[in-house]
């Protein structure tokens, strides 16, 4: 019970790194211009930035959710052991 909580937090947590190191190539990766008449490219740009910042708000709120169920796996570890002893 407590090694499933534990890989469902760590596993959680790699997925929210992963997500929130491609918001932040996106981000920082937005300041290229587009060519001076291709007003599209701005468009698609500007929501990809925007798009960036919420799926980096959202991989944060993720990995903290994350870091929650390692502590409390670590928790009930320690109830456990108490408990037995």
């Amino acid at each position: 019970m407590v090694s499933a909580l534990l890989g469902s937090g760590l596993e959680g947590i790699s997925k929210s790194r992963d997500g929130l190191t491609q918001s932040a190539k996106t981000i920082a990766s937005g300041g290229q211009t587009p060519p001076v008449n291709d007003t599209s490219a701005v468009k698609s740009e500007d929501d990809a930035m925007l798009t960036a910042v919420v799926d980096l708000k959202l991989y944060e709120v993720q990995f903290k959710a994350s870091a929650k169920v390692i502590s409390t796996a670590d928790e009930v570890a320690g109830t456990l052991i108490d408990e037995m002893a």
